[in-house]
């Protein structure tokens, strides 16, 4: 039974060809899925399902029922009900719950599960034409698509109803079919004199003025009744709907639709992703009707099963990085830090573009000074042992997904974008999240290998003109100018660092304005390697140690936060944040001098 103890590691929204297809695939790699279904597909009025290979002419209903078989035969869980509510969670351990999904079930009651990945396959609606009798035929005699249903009325009579620019487009396949279709132009815009010659050319009479109704005679579509009260006798209507994406759960996962637009008119709507099915925000993958409107029956199985796979792989990534992590904690001999390491960086998968970000290698400086000199050597040898061992630790790992820390959403969304710059980056979702809201960017960090993928991740993305990144020990060297954001995510490391004094560091690039954003770990989770017995600072003690003039900052957010955290053998138990936002005053403008 599901619940808010059970954590799927995919939950799918809908649970038609799309659905159903992706969940299977995943189930089929042995992952925990839910199917949300709410029974209502969008082909439910149609006779017959078409041009899908090995069911031919089966009703809509037989196949769910068959796919659902399928499904269940590998342990996929189908529930009936509607998702009412998401809430993506902030700050996510590797391998727990990123959302919760609330299911309001048959007898209305509801229930909140956790999934490590989303799969929307929620659909679309059809809005049709407000015809008189059109509904009522709606999948019968009434259609719209040549290629799903107009073999079922070639050689007989056809009307197509016109609503869009895209009405003579549609009258041009129907003829294929019949000899004897008519245009009856209603709402759409005149035919331009190309088109006027087509239906000249092919001997399709061209009706001008409103239709009210279709007719029918011993239950069967008969006509098309005219405004001025004339009928034309038909035997099957074709017509386009307005396509409209079902939005459930879009708002609460921070995505948005997108007009389709066709022949310069707004055709409906669809959610944006990419040929994986991933949209904007990760985690969340959608396929089927809800993403491309136009798709078959077997197209939208194929995206199901293309996210399906996908959202496993990515899985994968996470699952594996978690296991490497722990196996290290385990048997590395390094020095154990004041508090649990943790990058702060979502494993996943992507596909890189190999074109180039700028790395800029700073070295460290040097003095004639004997005394300069040792302090050189000693940075030198700590620069060495931070990339001796970060660089392993990311050269092992998966690709980054590019989720960016939940406290950095929550704190900067509402921020005008200027330039930012990211301590410890790894691999790249704070970074890439701000590139994408418009900062311009440079992330740091010692590994020369997770930089490589920041840059490439970039570049795929079309960023790389607000995304550069630099390699740097920050024990040594630190990157010149001043910026509007300095974020350091979990900025803990095993290897020796003087923290205080690179976080003081910081904070004097900050320029008038800007903001410090700094998330700590203030716990330790049961499963981890660090001494339970630590003792953390509490969130004015880590302000403090930031050393700041009270005359010139302003403290924005001082506080410890809880959340829920899953280990990597799938424990669960809450641990704390420390979150510090302050943001250096601007000076205030001076009057001139009058004299």
């Amino acid at each position: 039974m599901i619940g808010m103890n059970n954590t799927y590691d995919m939950v799918v929204v809908g649970g038609g060809a799309a659905g159903m297809s992706g969940a299977k695939i995943a189930a089929r790699m042995r992952r925990r899925v839910l199917v949300i279904d709410a029974g209502s597909p969008r082909n439910a009025p149609a006779q017959g399902v078409h041009n899908y290979l090995y069911a031919e002419g089966g009703a809509p209903a037989d196949l769910r029922e068959t796919a659902r078989a399928e499904a269940e035969a590998y342990n996929v869980e189908v529930v009936e009900g509607s998702a009412v509510g998401a809430v993506v969670l902030r700050d996510p351990e590797p391998t727990a719950a990123r959302f919760t999904v609330d299911v309001r079930s048959g007898d209305g009651s509801i229930t909140t599960v956790g999934a490590r990945r989303l799969l929307l396959a929620t659909g679309l609606l059809d809005v049709l034409p407000q015809v008189d009798g059109l509904a009522e035929r709606w999948g019968i005699d009434v259609l719209h698509c040549p290629f799903c249903h107009g073999w079922e009325v070639r050689d007989q009579a056809i009307g197509v109803l016109g609503t869009s620019p895209m009405a003579v487009h549609q009258v041009l396949l129907f003829r294929r079919l019949s000899e004897d279709v008519v245009y009856f132009q209603h709402t759409a815009p005149d035919p331009s004199d190309e088109q006027v010659e087509q239906l000249a050319a092919l001997g399709i009479p061209w009706v001008v003025g409103p239709v009210t109704a279709v007719t029918t005679t011993d239950g069967a579509l008969s006509g098309v009744q005219m405004a001025d009260g004339r009928v034309i006798a038909r035997q099957a209507v074709a017509i386009a709907t307005g396509l409209a994406g079902r939005e459930d759960l879009v708002a609460d996962l921070g995505l948005s639709m997108s007009d389709l637009e066709m022949g310069g008119a707004v055709l409906g709507s669809y959610l944006p992703t990419d040929a994986t099915g991933a949209t904007a925000t990760p985690g969340v993958w959608a396929a089927g009707n809800l993403a491309a409107p136009m798709a078959q029956v077997i197209n939208s199985a194929a995206a199901g099963a293309t996210a399906g796979s996908s959202i496993h792989m990515d899985l994968m990534g996470e699952d594996v990085a978690a296991a490497v992590t722990t196996y290290r904690a385990r048997s590395t001999s390094a020095p154990r830090p004041d508090r649990a390491m943790d990058t702060g960086n979502q494993p996943g998968t992507s596909s890189p573009d190999h074109r180039e970000v700028r790395m800029v290698t700073t070295p460290a400086a040097s003095s004639a000074n004997s005394a300069a000199a040792r302090a050189a050597a000693e940075r030198a040898a700590v620069a060495e042992d931070a990339e001796a061992f970060w660089e392993p630790h990311y050269a092992s790992s998966q690709v980054g997904s590019g989720a960016p820390n939940a406290v950095l959403v929550d704190v900067v969304a509402d921020l005008a974008p200027g330039r930012a710059l990211d301590l410890g980056c790894g691999q790249g979702g704070d970074s890439l999240w701000l590139a994408r809201r418009g900062w311009d960017v440079t992330g740091v960090d010692v590994s020369s290998t997770a930089l490589h993928r920041v840059a490439d991740l970039a570049a795929g993305q079309g960023l790389s003109e607000c995304m550069r990144v630099q390699q740097h020990d920050l024990s040594a060297t630190f990157p010149q100018g001043t910026f509007d954001l300095v974020t350091a995510s979990y900025f803990h490391s095993p290897v020796a660092m003087d923290r205080p004094a690179v976080l003081a560091r910081a904070a004097t690039a900050v320029a008038p304005g800007g903001m410090l954003l700094v998330v700590d770990h203030a716990s330790v989770p049961p499963w981890s390697w660090a001494d339970p017995d630590s003792v953390f600072p509490t969130p004015q003690q880590t302000l403090d140690g930031f050393g700041l003039d009270p005359g010139e900052w302003d403290v924005a957010i001082a506080e410890d936060r809880d959340r829920l955290a899953a280990g990597p053998g799938g424990q669960h138990a809450r641990v704390i944040d420390t979150v510090i936002a302050v943001v250096r005053r601007a000076p205030t403008p001076t009057a001139p001098e009058t004299r």
